[in-house]
C-alpha cells in the first residue's frame, strides 16, 4: 500500500484522500468511520458500516465508480 509520511506521521494514501473528500465529513479523528464520522464499535477499524464504505468506494475508486454509473 503506498503510504506518505508528513510532519513524521505516515498515512496511506486512502486516508489523505478521505480527509480531502468535500463529501465525506470524517475529521481524521481516529476510531471514528472515515465517510460519516460516528464512533467506531466492535472490530471496525475504518467504516461503521457497509453503506459508508460503499459512498467512499463509488466516490473514488474507478472499478466501483464505473459500476454505479451504468
Amino acid at each position: 500500500m503506498n503510504t506518505i509520511t508528513i510532519d513524521g506521521d505516515t498515512a496511506t494514501l486512502a486516508v489523505l484522500t478521505v480527509l480531502e473528500c468535500e463529501l465525506s465529513t470524517w475529521t481524521g479523528t481516529i476510531g471514528q468511520c472515515r465517510w460519516c464520522d460516528t464512533e467506531l464499535t466492535g472490530r471496525q477499524t475504518a467504516w461503521c458500516s457497509g453503506e459508508c464504505q460503499w459512498e467512499f468506494e463509488v466516490n473514488h475508486i474507478w472499478r466501483f465508480a464505473r459500476h454505479s454509473a451504468k
